[in-house]
């Protein structure tokens, strides 16, 4: 398995250290998410490469030629504004593969910057080298050559897909056919790297219920049941061999055990479901549900449900191929790597189906990636939080399912409909108090603390705040009410910014923007914690330092001339509501004193 990826400088990924883990005794996930461009296939590609490369010293039959690398190192993949990027992927077996790629030789890095980087591979290089490839696959080859053969190691890439039951099937060959695939030392007979798999699958389910129906079919006769005692276990295994039409123990009987348990889950139901076999003239393979016809033929499931399908059979079947023994799915034992696993997938798929799908295999190691907020949610329900790793890419930190930055950009777009608009009309009609939208619902928090030690209580009381969940949909909320709207709204509705949005006061009828004051001395020059001086700041800091993100002071050269940039302290955006809860249940009054300001504007605004 994989211990551990080091990543550094690589595209947008300044750095990703990430060492893998169990829970309750099964493989955690790990789970990589962020915007396009956010360097999720980049990161995958480090470990793709790493799995061919360990290949390419045991077996001929690899997808890259020997010699020849999957993932080609260029200074193109160097983070902007660096100079080299670092990868380290590290197998639990102490082999590992390294890269480093310059955009510069050594000499030249060593010259400029006086230092080298903090890896001890770098000595490896030469004064006038560019890059370092650098691996140990040679130093055990049989423990490297056991790791492949007792292991499924399969990548799924974004270009995977399969031919839906539309197509002319008069020209296309969808028979399932006998597999021959003779084994030799030297190769593997097994690819890493699957695209279409559908065909492949049917071949080799042909393969496997041939071999049961030969080698694993059970025979007994009358007479060896007049021999048994009653009721005993080999009596019942007889009868059950003579009235239901045999009896089936083997390998093969086991995995397709396995495939007709995970037809209930694919269908998500409880039903009686197995695989069939057309006759000898058309060796279709179809899908029984409570010994019925289902799926006539495997290539009219869905595109979302073949997909899944395809996936789970290609890992039971690269696992087959290694010989190891399966008696159960807890047997079969890898890596696997799946690129936007949600892709071709509906909603309820995402959130039903797949987080089932990869709880099918405890003993998978899973590296996927995804955009999908409701995929996550469906692995809280089947994992728990503690069961998998999230991690945000670019910036290489662990977060929670909450903290999925897609979930907000999800929200903000369900939140343009129309439905939005008819949740502020009624929240107008419903309320006869003035209505004061506010960025996030840590704001309304904040101004409640605030009111409490500042006696503003009853300004508070005499209005009702609202979370717009953001500050682009205030803005929807101001566009909302054109001119003729505004003049008729009973009462006042105030859109309250946060300091860092450029707006200016003004109005719309009894539609107000309101911009809260910059503290230009506070260190926090974004968001409502602007208002806390940097007194208070630093007593949170001191308390938990994840909560402020800070970055020095530095010069930079613009145009020619040194500039100096000011130190800059931010709310790091995971820790905005920790920060918040530690604000409000351990600072005074005296310490709320900058919101002073924010109770005297709302007030001359409800005086207009």
């Amino acid at each position: 398995m994989i211990k551990k990826i080091i990543l550094e400088n690589t595209g947008p990924i300044e750095l990703l250290n990430y060492k893998f883990s169990q829970f309750n005794g099964e493989n955690k996930p790990l789970i990589l998410v962020g915007e396009n461009g956010s360097g999720k296939s980049i990161a995958l590609s480090f470990i793709v490469n790493s799995l061919i490369s360990a290949k390419q010293n045991i077996f001929d039959d690899t997808e890259v030629e020997k010699g020849k690398v999957y993932k080609l190192r260029s200074p193109g993949y160097i983070k902007n504004d660096q100079h080299f990027y670092y990868s380290k992927i590290e197998f639990s077996n102490d082999i590992h593969c390294v890269e480093i790629q310059l955009d510069m030789t050594k000499k030249e890095y060593e010259e400029f910057f006086k230092h080298t980087p903090n890896h001890k591979e770098w000595s490896s290089m030469k004064n006038f080298d560019f890059s370092l490839f650098s691996v140990n696959y040679n130093s055990d080859t049989n423990k490297l050559r056991d790791f492949f053969n007792q292991n499924s190691l399969l990548y799924f890439p974004p270009n995977r897909f399969e031919e839906p039951a539309w197509l002319n099937i008069y020209n296309l060959n969808h028979t399932a056919k006998f597999a021959d695939e003779p084994k030799f030392y030297n190769l593997s007979n097994r690819q890493i790297i699957r695209n279409t798999t559908l065909s492949k699958t049917k071949n080799w389910l042909l393969d496997v219920l041939f071999d049961r129906m030969v080698f694993e079919r059970q025979s007994f006769s009358p007479e060896e049941l007049n021999q048994q005692k009653p009721n005993s276990a080999k009596q019942v295994k007889i009868l059950q061999h003579l009235i239901g039409g045999g009896i089936f123990e083997g390998r093969n009987s086991k995995i397709i055990q396995i495939i007709n348990d995970f037809l209930k889950v694919l269908f998500q139901d409880n039903s009686n479901y197995r695989i069939g076999i057309g006759h000898k003239n058309d060796r279709k393979i179809s899908i029984i549900k409570n010994e019925k016809k289902f799926i006539q033929d495997l290539f009219y499931l869905s595109t979302g449900e073949a997909l899944i399908f395809s996936m789970f059979c290609s890992i039971l079947r690269d696992y087959d191929k290694t010989g190891m023994p399966i008696d159960n799915i807890s047997d079969i034992k890898g890596i696997v790597i799946i690129d936007e696993i949600d892709l071709h997938l509906h909603t309820k798929l995402q959130y039903n189906l797949l987080p089932k799908f990869v709880k099918q295999f405890p003993n998978i190691q899973f590296i996927i990636t995804t955009h999908s907020p409701l995929f996550l949610l469906g692995l809280k329900k089947e994992y728990t939080e503690e069961g998998f790793d999230i991690i945000n890419l670019p910036s290489g930190k662990i977060i929670s399912t909450e903290y999925f930055s897609e979930f907000e950009s999800t929200y903000n777009i369900l939140r343009e409909s129309e439905k939005y608009a008819k949740e502020i009309s009624i929240a107008i009609s419903n309320s006869k108090k003035p209505i004061v939208f506010v960025e996030g619902d840590y704001d309304i928090k904040y101004l409640q603390k605030a009111a409490e030690f500042l006696d503003k209580k009853e300004l508070l009381d005499s209005i009702e705040l609202k979370d717009s969940v953001g500050y682009g949909n205030i803005d929807k909320v101001w566009k909302h009410f054109d001119s003729k709207l505004s003049e008729i709204t009973p009462q006042k509705i105030i859109l309250l910014y946060d300091c860092d949005t450029n707006k200016n006061n003004t109005n719309k009828g009894n539609i107000y923007k309101q911009l809260i004051p910059t503290n230009e001395v506070n260190p926090i020059k974004t968001g409502i914690e602007n208002l806390f001086s940097k007194d208070t700041i630093k007593k949170a800091i001191d308390c938990k330092s994840e909560f402020i993100d800070e970055t020095p002071s530095y010069d930079k050269t613009i145009r020619g001339e040194i500039v100096n940039i000011k130190e800059k302290w931010e709310v790091n955006k995971d820790e905005k509501k920790n920060l918040c809860d530690w604000i409000c249940e351990n600072c005074s009054k005296n310490e709320f004193r900058g919101f002073e300001q924010v109770f005297t504007m709302l007030n001359e605004v409800l005086k207009k």
